[in-house]
């Protein structure tokens, strides 16, 4: 799958205004970022604490818009929306796949980083 289909960087370099610094420090603090909040949400799945695993649903949200990872908007709601609209089954199911798409997407971005920005301070 090309990178294109997952998502699109044209919100961030529209931000950077042609800053190559600020784009490679946007990626890597985003990688870092989501990494850590895959995990919270992953022991907050393993809790069955719905309530945590909706915050850092939300609190993720909007850099999905951000990349418009459009395969990941719709899951990435019904986890937010949890208990509200969906079983447990249903917001565990959102969730793997959510975790899946944006595994795929931080690859994808670490290899943008390391080819793109190798040189770049």
């Amino acid at each position: 799958m090309e990178y294109q289909d997952l998502f699109i960087l044209k919100n961030l370099y529209e931000l950077s205004r042609d800053n190559k610094s600020f784009e490679k420090k946007i990626l890597t603090l985003y990688i870092s970022e989501s990494y850590k909040i895959l995990e919270d949400m992953n022991h907050a799945l393993i809790k069955s604490d719905w309530e945590q695993l909706a915050f850092f649903a939300h609190k993720i949200k909007a850099t999905i818009k951000l990349f418009e990872i459009k395969s990941a908007l719709f899951l990435i709601e019904v986890i937010e929306n949890k208990a509200d609209k969906y079983s447990p089954s249903e917001i565990t199911k959102a969730y793997r796949e959510f975790e899946s798409i944006l595994n795929l997407v931080l690859i994808q971005f670490e290899q943008i980083l390391q080819k793109d920005y190798k040189d770049i301070e």
